[in-house]
């Protein structure tokens, strides 16, 4: 019985037969859709709706500018920016000076010769982290007296600078990276490395 089968459904089908098969094809997939729509109900246009109001709602919030200038980061100076994105000149003049008195304070610190209370214009958080770990400097070394050769922009924002100092003590020249953040108070470091 089951070859029998296999046989006429592995027959050509007749010119005859085309028409109805097709029909009952047709039949069936209308019946299928129907029954799938019928199915969904309301259900099944209730999440388009859900989608486009969420999208529509689901607009990203605009980022928050934290309250501490400290927490953003220094901006690169490649690449174009907007000039609002940008210091203005006389911001900048005031980082430099502000970096100049930090640093009129942190290069004795670095020698020995002084202490972290010695340093101006430095955040609390980094006075802080400088009082713990002091440097430990050779007797040789604290006789020598750093000097400020020069201060360029690293790159910056109204609210943020990278600042790097050219500095030389009479036996060796280096540079110190510093970032400062402008506080209501005026432009403070907040980063120092080398």
């Amino acid at each position: 019985m089951i070859d029998q089968l296999r046989g006429y459904l592995n027959r050509p089908i007749r010119d005859s037969e085309r028409r109805g098969l097709f029909a009952a094809a047709a039949a069936v997939m209308v019946a299928a859709a129907v029954l799938l729509t019928v199915a969904a109900g309301e259900e099944g246009a209730e999440p388009v709706k859900r989608h486009v109001i969420r999208s529509a709602v689901a607009a990203p919030p605009p980022p928050e500018r934290p309250a501490d200038p400290a927490q953003l980061p220094v901006p690169s100076e490649e690449g174009p920016r907007a000039v609002a994105d940008q210091p203005a000149r006389k911001q900048i003049a005031a980082a430099k000076r502000a970096t100049r008195a930090f640093l009129a304070g942190y290069l004795p610190y670095t020698y020995g010769r002084a202490g972290p209370r010695a340093i101006r214009l430095v955040t609390a958080e980094l006075r802080r982290a400088l009082g713990a770990r002091r440097p430990r400097v050779p007797a040789a070394e604290r006789r020598r007296r750093a000097e400020i050769e020069a201060v360029t922009v690293q790159g910056g924002s109204p609210r943020r600078v990278g600042m790097l100092a050219l500095v030389d003590d009479g036996r060796r020249r280096y540079s110190v990276r510093l970032a400062l953040a402008r506080y209501s108070g005026g432009w403070k470091v907040t980063e120092v490395g080398s």
